[in-house]
């Protein structure tokens, strides 16, 4: 347990590569239904590029390559919750010690207000991200004082994503580059985005809408993760309402 004092570096720090072991044997509890594990996706996802953490769980045989590895079991990636909200969703995980869920909450604070919170580039490129995610992130923003750029090209957000993203601009005072190229963002939306981003007094050249195209699903990695995240799924029947 003498670990427990620096895991969240661990997990969180761009330079390690993690390896996610979801195959659970017959009769155990499930990976998604733990405390811990819930922990170490979260901090995974967090910071680090998607092909730093692999989900081995997803390892069939007869693979030769590591470029195969990498491709089938590259982690999706999934939004930053506030801490408050991580720490409501571990009340329904389990913990082999019930004084575990305090510590857990306590590790996650941690490392979003002193990694995430504190970083200047965020990338969450080519994620499969719908509007559910969208307006997750778009909520963990407004603790992110000293963000410069962040970039969300080439996913599937919508113009409910991007109107909660818009409301989000407005508190990143540090804010300059936002990357929404290849959404699925209406003229509307775009709109709003252009007005609350001047309304900030930012640089007209660091919104970047280009190539929008046309609403669709998610993709079937973003909806594989949906069952298993509890306000994802809150999100999503919102937005289907």
């Amino acid at each position: 347990r003498r670990a427990l004092r620096t895991i969240d570096l661990w997990y969180t720090h761009t330079s390690t590569d993690v390896w996610l072991l979801t195959a659970i044997p017959d009769g155990a509890l499930p990976y998604e239904e733990r405390g811990w594990t819930r922990f170490e996706v979260a901090a995974a996802s967090m910071l680090s590029p998607a092909e730093s953490t692999l989900d081995l769980g997803r390892l069939e045989p007869g693979w030769n390559l590591w470029e195969e590895v990498v491709e089938r079991c590259r982690l999706e990636r999934i939004p930053p919750l506030p801490p408050d909200a991580f720490a409501k969703d571990l009340e329904a995980k389990s913990f082999a010690y019930p004084e575990d869920m305090k510590l857990v909450a306590d590790k996650y604070w941690g490392i979003f207000h002193r990694a995430f919170g504190l970083s200047e580039h965020l990338s969450y490129r080519a994620q499969g991200w719908g509007d559910p995610e969208a307006r997750v992130l778009a909520a963990s923003l407004l603790q992110c004082a000293a963000l410069q750029a962040l970039d969300l090209r080439d996913n599937a957000i919508g113009s409910a994503g991007a109107e909660a993203l818009a409301r989000a601009v407005a508190e990143c005072k540090s804010l300059v580059a936002l990357n929404l190229s290849n959404n699925a963002i209406g003229e509307p939306a775009q709109g709003k985005l252009r007005k609350a981003w001047h309304a900030a007094d930012r640089p007209e050249a660091g919104l970047e809408l280009e190539l929008q195209r046309p609403a669709m699903a998610p993709s079937s990695r973003s909806a594989a993760r949906m069952p298993n995240d509890h306000h994802l799924r809150a999100e999503r029947a919102e937005l289907a309402e």
